[in-house]
């Protein structure tokens, strides 16, 4: 973790008031860039402990049907690389503390130049990126690149990863490990499954601090990931459920509502 990253205060924070982390993903630009702007001012101001912010892409490969289809709206909404950091940077200027993570694919990184894109998000104020067809074998040019611009590279924990993957994962600075609850994409669910020996591993192993992703949607998930020593929770494809499914006029309730529950369950104890 670099030593001027925003998540290092943020985790020492919330030890410190018996908390874990309370993380939603919003793709920018979906339905629009203007109002996924606001929909990530709600979360800030309703609880987010950090951001998770998606870049929508063409092929995304590790999402489910609910935020491919987010994507493909945003993307048909005009929503390009340039101007998704662009407001970043508008979200940076008013909160200069909250931690803003990157959910991107290579194909983005690839078409500036590595160095280029780093170089551009740390100067949105960009704190991590993790790019999801990215595997750790794969990873030394995006690490190299992340960490000339004081930016930390994240990384997955699949359910299936052997020991020696799980070590090598721990050996990694980034803010924190990304571990999903099963193999395959995004989507909310009921019933979500807990790794519980990737999670044990990789406190064992000193790694990153675990946060758990894909499928957590309700208190439920959050309250069960405590307890198993996860450090925070990330949830993606239910707010891009509420977001689809409400009007203008009901949906910032909605996000509040959601998000406070989610954040009151991250509470230990």
């Amino acid at each position: 973790m670099n030593t001027d990253s925003r998540y290092q205060p943020m985790f020492a924070a919330l030890e410190k008031s018996n908390e874990i982390a309370w993380i939603p993903f919003i793709m920018l630009g979906y339905p629009n860039i203007p109002a996924s702007i606001d929909i990530i001012e709600t979360f800030i101001e309703n609880g987010a402990d950090a951001l998770e912010i998606g870049i929508p892409f063409s092929d995304p490969v590790a999402d489910g049907v609910l935020i491919q289809n987010s994507a493909r709206i945003a993307l048909e909404q005009g929503a390009t690389v340039k101007k998704c950091l662009e407001a970043v940077a508008t979200i940076r200027e008013k909160h200069s503390e909250i931690p803003i993570g990157l959910l991107t694919y290579a194909n983005l990184v690839f078409k500036p130049g590595i160095v280029n894109f780093y170089q551009q998000a740390s100067h949105c104020g960009i704190d991590s990126v993790l790019i999801a067809d990215c595997p750790l074998i794969e990873s030394k040019p995006f690490i190299n690149a992340a960490t000339q611009s004081n930016i930390d590279a994240v990384f997955i924990a699949p359910p299936n990863a052997t020991e020696a993957t799980l070590i090598k994962l721990s050996e990694q600075k980034g803010a924190y490990t990304y571990v999903v609850s099963r193999p395959g994409v995004t989507g909310d669910a009921k019933e979500v499954k807990f790794p519980v020996q990737v999670v044990s591993s990789l406190l064992e192993n000193n790694a990153p601090p675990p946060i758990l992703g894909f499928g957590i949607s309700s208190p439920a998930h959050v309250k069960e990931a405590i307890s198993y020593g996860f450090k925070g929770v990330i949830s993606g494809s239910a707010i891009t459920r509420i977001i689809s499914s409400h009007t203008d006029d009901k949906l910032s309730a909605e996000l509040v509502r959601f998000s406070h529950q989610m954040k009151q369950a991250t509470l230990k104890g």
